[in-house]
């Protein structure tokens, strides 16, 4: 008899967290194996640059969480996805603009704004890199700022070894390439890397999916960036194709 599947999620812990109790809620049993954490960047000096700018980027919601200057949060805010706003919008901004999709989408919304000079507080390593985009294809100018560093995990702990030894199929949701990257290398590091062929992987890009490498049951790279749209593959792959609807009513669907 084949056994159930199992979801793992690699986001940093307290995401990881939420996907578990969304997974769980529609019937799939699920545990976090972040391979990142979240560390930020003090004196990153934002307040400094407020009469220098006209508007914000923001490409996470773990670099809104860090302005506190209400000079800076005068600013116009332009962001991708709800998350994000959200985020944006709990820290203090007022005037955001949401671009839905991808960073090629908010790239084309700055383009068409009349704004000039802007700010962009971001992570340590990006996946895509705005500022050379905008400033290599429009008359932009992006000042970076890092105010967080995504720091890889350096274990499994062992429930996560337990489920991945007991052979049963696996649906591992990769957020990133850098969290691809680093799950692929801590089943190296723990000689867990034949249990590759009892994995299917939810990848949120192609360049994610490329940076996961080979030897997995399959890999699953989906539409668009968007968080909802991996914890429905998982459950599609799980065969749980009603998850949505029995369980939308009793939660609060994932912001993406």
């Amino acid at each position: 008899m084949t056994r159930a599947p199992i979801a793992m999620t690699t986001r940093p812990r307290g995401d990881a967290f939420e996907d578990c109790r969304y997974l769980e809620a529609g019937g799939l049993e699920a545990i976090a194996i972040p391979t990142l954490r979240i560390e930020t960047r003090q004196n990153i000096g934002l307040g400094d640059l407020s009469e220098d700018v006209d508007a914000v980027i923001l490409t996470s919601r773990h670099a809104a969480n860090q302005i506190t200057d209400p000079a800076m949060l005068a600013k116009p805010c332009f962001v991708v996805g709800e998350a994000t706003a959200s985020a944006a919008q709990a820290a203090g901004f007022d005037h955001i603009q949401i671009a839905a999709g991808d960073g090629q989408a908010l790239m084309t919304l700055i383009e068409q704004s009349p704004y000039l000079r802007l700010c962009w507080p971001s992570a340590t390593h990006s996946g895509f890199d705005i500022k050379t985009a905008l400033e290599a294809h429009s008359n932009k100018q992006v000042e970076r700022i890092i105010v967080y560093e995504a720091v890889t995990e350096d274990q499994l702990d062992e429930a996560a070894i337990r489920q991945i030894r007991s052979g049963r199929p696996i649906i591992v949701l990769i957020h990133s390439g850098r969290a691809g990257e680093q799950f692929s290398h801590l089943l190296d590091q723990h000689d867990l890397a034949e249990y590759r062929k009892f994995m299917k992987l939810i990848v949120i890009s192609s360049r994610a999916a490329g940076l996961c490498g080979q030897g997995w049951h399959n890999i699953h790279i989906v539409s668009s960036p968007l968080r909802s749209l991996m914890l429905a593959k998982a459950f599609e792959l799980a065969g749980i194709s009603h998850a949505e609807t029995d369980h939308s009513q009793r939660m609060i669907k994932p912001l993406d």
